[in-house]
């Protein structure tokens, strides 16, 4: 009887152990599952906020560019274009275009609408960020297109138009 005993005993050891294990397996299993919503967690917040830097980097010349040109400041938005729009367009060029446009837009509020940033291997980073200006209860819109020289987000061209503008890079 002992050996009986013996076996029964150790037969309830080998349960006990037995249903010990899968409580402990689930909870490695929990604890793998709730590393890993973490992890997910923390790339998604992380590549939103790099995302959101990124955008605030490239609206901050284009709001600066839109502002120069509402308020007739050429010299000023001259200073924030790419190497490509200087060689292409003087400043005294620019000056003359924005004397043009301060009728239409001089003293308009702005409101940023849109912002579209991408990165190419071919031709480097591009984005396009749009505006609405309104002046005298009509709006009028305008496209700021963008390319990252040298670190920085300069100005590569501009269209403005009494229709609605897409952000869109072409």
């Amino acid at each position: 009887m002992t050996h009986e005993m013996q076996s029964a005993s150790q037969e309830e050891k080998d349960i006990n152990d037995t249903e010990y294990k899968p409580k402990n397996s689930l909870f490695k299993w929990f604890i793998v599952v709730v590393v890993l919503i973490l992890l997910a967690t923390t790339s998604i917040v992380y590549l939103q906020l790099s995302g959101s830097k990124e955008k605030t980097a490239v609206n901050k010349p284009a709001s600066d560019f839109v502002s120069s040109l509402v308020n007739n400041n050429s010299s000023e938005a001259y200073r924030l274009t790419s190497k490509g729009f200087k060689l292409r367009t003087t400043e005294d060029q620019l000056k003359r275009y924005f004397s043009q446009l301060n009728n239409a837009l001089g003293g308009g509020q702005i409101k940023l609408q849109d912002t579209v940033i991408e990165k190419s291997t071919t031709s480097g980073q591009n984005a396009v960020v749009t505006f609405t200006i309104t002046k005298a209860g009509k709006k009028l819109y305008a496209k700021v297109m963008l390319i990252k020289e040298d670190n920085k987000w300069r100005i590569t061209n501009f269209a403005t138009n009494e229709n609605k503008l897409e952000a869109k890079i072409e």
